[in-house]
């Protein structure tokens, strides 16, 4: 099996991609804050699972060596989604409108993980280096008041992970990827929109 893409259905489409599980247990690690250190997880052997909300920087070498992390995932807290469900049912009062935010909101998770907001990101250098057991890593969706946003993941960010399957990349985020950003992922499938940056970078990088 080599690198391939395949495409986000906002629609109900059936895919076959991988995503592992998220459970909520004491081996995963929530974080909430913007900026997650450099090495501050490093060689952190018993983390699973990396959940974060509003976290805009992954500093170098932040879980370098989690030998055990197997997904991350840029999802909204409990808290959040409840509050968001609030205020949209709320704000929408037909039926057609409710439709419209039922729509919205699918197009906005992913096998049950419900996609966090943030108006950038950066990854930067080995900030998951040697991680060889992650599987999946779901980005974060862009802002409404940035729906341009960009996301740039650094050189080595996620060499060595040579069991990574899937990399989400959700909304229309101009991307700046280092090419030696994934280098020794070789079975990794990018999933994200037709048409968007990403899909271009994966065919020209070898993705199929």
């Amino acid at each position: 099996k080599k690198m391939s893409t395949v495409y986000l259905e906002k629609n109900g489409g059936h895919l076959e991609y991988f995503i592992c599980k998220l459970p909520d247990d004491d081996k995963t690690v929530s974080v909430e804050n913007n900026v997650i250190a450099r090495e501050a997880f490093k060689n952190a052997k018993e983390v699973e699972c990396v959940s974060l909300e509003k976290c805009e920087t992954v500093e170098e070498y932040a879980f370098e060596d989690c030998g055990e992390l197997k997904i991350v995932a840029w999802r909204k807290s409990k808290k959040e989604s409840k509050k968001e469900s609030k205020k949209e049912s709320k704000k929408e009062s037909n039926e057609e409108s409710n439709e419209e935010s039922n729509e919205e909101s699918k197009a906005e998770s992913i096998k049950g993980i419900e996609i966090a907001k943030v108006a950038k990101l950066t990854i930067q250098h080995a900030a998951f280096k040697n991680c060889s057991k992650l599987q999946t890593v779901i980005l974060p969706n862009a802002t409404e008041e940035n729906t341009t946003g960009k996301i740039t993941i650094e050189k080595e960010a996620f060499a060595g992970c040579g069991d990574l399957r899937t990399v989400v990349f959700y909304g229309t985020w101009q991307i700046d990827i280092s090419d030696d950003a994934f280098i020794g992922c070789q079975n990794v499938t990018f999933l994200c929109e037709k048409g968007s940056t990403v899909e271009r970078y994966a065919r020209e990088h070898g993705f199929r």
